[in-house]
């Protein structure tokens, strides 16, 4: 693998480890009731937001792209 990817990958390690890092306290800060009742209701709904996504139609170049033939 060439050094320059390597290099890449590991400068976006970081953030996203610290990301995971930060959303682990949270949902424990949450989860042991050390946190305010407004941080809490906003974390509750964010959790909701992210396990319930929108629903869309797919588009018919979306369609194509994963071998669907539409006729229109």
């Amino acid at each position: 693998m060439p050094m320059i990817i390597v290099q890449s990958l590991m400068k976006q390690i970081a953030p996203v480890s610290s990301e995971e890092r930060m959303e682990y306290l949270t949902d424990t800060a949450v989860a042991s009731g050390n946190a305010k009742a407004e941080f809490v209701r906003s974390h509750q709904r964010s959790l909701v937001r992210h396990t319930k996504p929108q629903k869309r139609p797919a588009s018919l170049s979306e369609l194509a792209a994963m071998g669907i033939q539409v006729d229109v």
